[in-house]
């Protein structure tokens, strides 16, 4: 159900001819079954095709879908998103969680989870009402898919059912619909390579805002490649 939900998804989001996406597989090592392609008949077939292994290299796949095919087009014209489907375990990737997530943000990609780890909690007219189940459920997967969420700008979602399943991708959806470009010029000029953290409030306390939570300061080019 996950696959067609996400299927469904692509088929809602994805523009031809200006949008692009790509699917990549992990088990034990990330695989790339689909390079980009603004065909979501093509992504379809490519989602239907991945079958769930044994092991999980969560944040090799993480790093490798970032540093290999997000790395280029970072600009106010670009939007990179990567959407996560998984339980948030990770057993045999060879890089951190940390390394897979400064990779997310040194290119600018933010990042939107749906868990598959079945909810530990019942569901009923309470639990219905949560914004995000993710926050009570405690599942340590579950608390890894937040946290590249949380540290990227994007969400993460926790279905209770298979039906929320569809409803998560909804939301993804309307997410990326409802985007808005935000500039400033930062008071420290030097380009070091640093981690700038950024924080935007709203004076409307009903509003909630969601986004990256910083920048890397790019580098200042060798003196040999100025032109």
């Amino acid at each position: 159900f996950e696959q067609e939900a996400a299927i469904d998804f692509l088929f809602t989001i994805l523009k031809p001819g200006r949008d692009q996406g790509f699917v990549v597989s992990f088990d034990m090592a990330p695989a790339l079954i689909q390079d980009f392609t603004d065909d979501p008949q093509t992504l379809a077939e490519a989602i239907r095709s991945v079958r769930a292994g044994g092991a999980t290299a969560l944040y090799d796949a993480i790093y490798v879908a970032c540093k290999m095919k997000l790395a280029d087009g970072s600009g106010n014209d670009v939007r990179k998103m990567l959407i996560v489907l998984s339980d948030g375990e990770d057993s045999a990737s060879r890089v951190s969680r940390e390394e897979a997530l400064e990779m997310a943000r040194r290119h600018e990609v933010t990042i939107f989870t749906v868990s598959t780890s079945a909810p530990p909690i019942n569901y009923n007219a309470e639990t219905a009402r949560m914004e995000n189940p993710c926050k009570i459920k405690g599942e340590e997967g579950d608390k890894v898919l937040e946290y590249f969420a949380d540290s990227t700008g994007g969400l993460a979602y926790c279905p209770f059912t298979t039906i929320d399943v569809g409803r998560s991708f909804e939301q993804i959806a309307n997410q990326l619909r409802t985007q808005y470009t935000l500039a400033y010029t930062p008071t420290n000029r030097r380009r070091d390579g640093s981690f700038r953290r950024i924080t935007i409030d709203s004076r409307r306390d009903q509003l909630r805002i969601h986004h990256r939570p910083g920048y890397y300061a790019r580098l200042e080019p060798a003196a040999s490649e100025q032109p």
